[in-house]
């Protein structure tokens, strides 16, 4: 996708979705044809296919290839007809609503994406950048910063026009930007990965060529990673760096607003997690070198930075770990739910389902979350335990055993997705010196200032 995510929310022609009569009507969602196995013994002659394996370890019928009806099928009619019929009904004791709805596989992030999503429904021009343009981008996001804090202050204002050209400004068409090593961890070996993609000398040779250059500016590491490991970062570094700035600059005039904290919160957290990748980075380097002394301290420096993102996370409700599993507790009915509530709420965060002792489910950390709890309790663990095997192979000078780590992080993930541990539902009040104090380490990191 071309152009940034808030420029193509903006640019939407939403005359061609708006309704001709002004009022709104319940979309209610029909019939998709997925079907119990059961269907097959009532209904011998209907036309069912079983769906194919999709990323599961071994095909498991259990977890895998449910059975799809044929909308061609005189059945898929019928049912479809009483399951329209089913939600009328029912959807009689809903109260009817005004206004747009979204209901995307990954929500509850990004704000502001979503505000101008649901705001250009109710407007006629299209947001550009052009200055004679009527709706123009800049003003509207003072316009959203007022009105998301109560209050104009110049400060945020730079700070949102910084995050508009860097952080929500990805124009180099690459779909996937959910890869931090934190919370998605890589487990392969990267000797073999070095061995088979260059020579010592020449790789060296890459690894240093940056010289003089700011370690953590706007490339992405000097360590390449195979393709479907590597992190993507678009934008400068160092201009996020000032935009947080700015928001800590604001606190005296927005310390009581929450969505002030959250956006402080999150922000500290994008910049903490991309420098992690780097130090990550960092350690494959001396890995490959074998300096057991700069993998220890660049290991060190990533186990930290996990630590100091959980407690960053706990200083806010929307980053508990602990609000998703009492939630999916409190859905339960008997003790018995409860239990398998909880494993289905830890196992999505974490391994996804299936899995052999060898084998992870090709899906582990899909459904990642920077939540305090989570970091502390699983990431961190997990992270911790790499790094030992790694520094292992460097001081017995022997070959990494991916075989054992997986064996041990498996085994690990699924005590834990078992586990019945409580996690906080209340953020600690974490003041905002400890993020000023994450700002100045990461600024040395970045900037060696």
């Amino acid at each position: 996708m071309s152009g940034s995510l808030v420029e193509k929310v903006g640019a939407l022609d939403i005359d061609e979705y708006r309704p001709v009569k002004e009022y709104f009507c319940s979309v209610l969602p029909s019939f998709s044809g997925n079907v119990l196995a059961a269907i097959k013994i009532v209904f011998p002659s209907a036309n069912i296919t079983r769906l194919k394996n999709w990323n599961t370890i071994d095909g498991d019928p259990r977890w895998c290839c449910s059975y799809f009806l044929d909308p061609s099928d005189p059945l898929f009619v019928e049912i479809g007809h009483a399951f329209i019929k089913q939600q009328m009904e029912v959807s009689h004791f809903i109260v009817s609503q005004v206004g747009v709805g979204m209901c995307m596989e990954g929500i509850e992030q990004n704000p502001v994406v979503f505000e101008l999503m649901s705001e250009m429904a109710f407007r006629s021009e299209k947001v550009q950048l052009e200055a004679n343009n009527p709706f123009l981008l800049q003003e509207w996001l003072k316009s959203y910063s007022y009105r998301r804090y109560g209050k104009k202050i110049n400060l945020i204002e730079d700070a949102w026009e910084i995050l508009h050209r860097t952080i929500y400004n990805c124009t180099d068409r690459i779909s996937d930007h959910n890869k931090d090593f934190i919370v998605k961890f890589p487990d392969f070996d990267p000797s073999s990965y070095f061995q088979s993609n260059m020579s010592k000398d020449s790789h060296i040779g890459n690894l240093f060529s940056q010289g003089t250059t700011n370690r953590f500016s706007s490339r992405e590491t000097t360590f390449v990673l195979p393709q479907h490991n590597q992190p993507h970062l678009w934008y400068s570094t160092e201009e996020v760096i000032v935009a947080l700035q700015l928001f800590l600059d604001a606190r005296n005039y927005l310390a009581g607003s929450l969505t002030y904290r959250y956006d402080l919160v999150d922000l500290t957290r994008q910049v903490l997690s991309k420098l992690a990748n780097q130090v990550y980075a960092d350690a494959m380097i001396a890995f490959y070198l074998k300096d057991a002394n700069a993998l220890s301290l660049q290991s060190q420096k990533f186990l930290q930075l996990i630590k100091d993102i959980d407690i960053l996370l706990a200083s806010d409700n929307n980053f508990l770990l602990g609000t998703w599993t009492e939630s999916a507790k409190r859905l339960a009915t008997n003790p018995t739910e409860k239990r398998q509530y909880e494993w289905n709420a830890r196992t999505q965060l974490t391994m996804w389902y299936d899995n052999t002792k060898t084998k992870q489910n090709k899906l582990h950390d899909y459904a990642n979350k920077f939540w305090s709890g989570l970091l502390e309790g699983y990431y961190l663990p997990r992270t911790s335990t790499y790094f030992d095997y790694l520094l292992t192979s460097v001081r017995r000078n022997e070959s990494f055993k991916l075989e054992e780590w997986k064996t041990e992080w498996i085994s690990f993930s699924n005590k834990w997705q078992s586990g019945t541990e409580l996690y906080p539902v209340q953020a600690k009040a974490t003041p905002l010196l400890f993020q000023k104090h994450c700002l100045r380490n990461t600024s040395v990191e970045i900037l060696g200032t």
